[in-house]
């Protein structure tokens, strides 16, 4: 029998201005809105995986700043900013170095992070086992 979630509880709506880009990462809790037809109802999910490299062919903003953009908290700041590097074309120029050093930032902090586009730091890959033991 399926669970049901109480319908007070809410959710989250997410919507942007024309060109906004969304990524969202599976797996993801959703539901559905209430039916007004009759019947059995189906869901079809797309589930995507590149073939080649993704390239930068969108509109850019000349005065876009990598290294003080918003790759969102602690939790999710090296994904996050690992993904849009990799979606511009700039995935083997990712590093990081690990600590506090960027992607992270902080609203309290005074300048940019350190270790943006070091050459000493090391490319994650998600796949594999990593010294920062994020990907185990």
């Amino acid at each position: 029998m399926p669970t049901k979630r109480p319908d007070d509880e809410g959710g989250v709506f997410t919507d942007g201005p024309a060109g906004t880009i969304g990524i969202h990462h599976h797996s993801i809790l959703h539901r559905r809105g209430v039916s007004t037809a009759k019947g059995t109802r189906h869901m079809l999910k797309y589930n995507y995986w590149r073939t080649t490299p993704p390239q930068r062919d969108w509109i850019t903003e000349p005065d876009f700043d990598f290294q003080r953009a918003y790759y969102g908290g602690h939790d999710q700041a090296r994904y996050v900013a690992h993904m849009f590097y990799w979606l511009c074309g700039k995935g083997d120029q990712y590093r990081i170095i690990g600590g506090q050093a960027w992607p992270w930032s902080h609203p309290n902090q005074i300048g940019p992070s350190y270790g943006f586009a070091s050459e000493r730091g090391y490319r994650p890959d998600w796949r594999k086992q990593n010294r920062d033991g994020y990907a185990s």
